[in-house]
């Protein structure tokens, strides 16, 4: 684990329409005044109108620690990130979404996870994703699960990684095309619950505008040899239907772009012909 505790700066995506803010926020505030950590809540409105402005302010009144962010129109859950991240100020970033299953107690067993440092190779966790638990496991799947399992012991003389939970068919032929196209191992993609070392957001430039942004981050992270952690939360957040995100996919495919190293160790390659490859 790290030293010194780091702050961290909590980023909320929100659509116009978003209801019951103070009532969602509220769980959120009490685990992180728990964690004894330096805190920031960044709500980021996709669009604002003059209803949803008056309820943020009316929370911000009331928390210092929260603060509104806006676009002037609806863009895209990767918009919100991107700005978001834009106007973080804290060492450790973590995002998600009000509402929708996702638990405000499973950020503590994240930040656990953060800054681990291996004994054997020396590096640290600079990111964790949070894998859902999703939806009961098909019989026939499980079967083959099991076959591949034993295979797999035979093969290599070790067991492969304990299944994290199944997400139906679509998130499934998702990883499979995201393991072909971005070599990303970890099993949930897709997550709204994702934690970073900034040091590595440094070095991303965030091209998606929606739902995409998710498997970006990672698949940049991961050209980057950032080393991942995966935790799976406790409430079983079912996925729902899988928007379209080929354009988003392609333009991050075709012309990936990262910034400079700051730091001085050494830069991976970042032209669009290595990245692809």
């Amino acid at each position: 684990m790290a030293d010194t505790v780091e702050g961290l700066t909590v980023i909320f995506p929100m659509a116009p329409s978003a209801t019951n803010l103070a009532d969602s926020l509220s769980p959120w505030l009490g685990v992180l005044n728990n964690t004894g950590r330096p805190y920031e809540v960044l709500l980021v409105a996709d669009g604002i109108t003059d209803d949803l402005r008056a309820i943020i302010e009316k929370i911000t009144s009331k928390h210092p620690r929260v603060k509104l962010l806006a676009l002037e129109k609806p863009t895209g859950f990767g918009a919100c990130i991107r700005l978001g991240i834009a106007e973080a100020s804290q060492p450790l970033v973590f995002y998600s979404a009000l509402g929708g299953g996702w638990n405000p107690a499973d950020l503590p067993r994240m930040l656990k996870s953060i800054g681990f440092k291996d004994e054997y190779t020396g590096r640290v966790v600079e990111l964790v994703n949070g894998h859902r638990r999703g939806l009961p496991e098909p019989s026939g799947r499980k079967r083959r699960r099991r076959v591949f399992g034993f295979l797999f012991r035979v093969l290599y003389g070790m067991w492969p990684e304990p299944h994290k939970g199944y997400l139906g068919r679509a998130e499934s032929r998702y990883w499979y095309r995201a393991r072909l196209q971005f070599g990303l191992r970890i099993g949930d993609p897709n997550s709204r619950f994702k934690l970073f070392h900034r040091r590595v957001l440094e070095r991303i430039v965030i091209q998606s505008d929606g739902e995409f942004v998710h498997t970006e981050l990672l698949a940049k992270a991961n050209f980057l040899d950032t080393m991942m952690d995966e935790i799976v939360l406790a409430d079983k957040c079912v996925p729902g239907e899988l928007p379209d995100m080929s354009e988003d996919r392609k333009k991050v495919f075709s012309n990936p772009k990262f910034t400079t190293p700051t730091t001085t160790q050494a830069a991976p390659p970042a032209s669009p012909e290595m990245t692809t490859a």
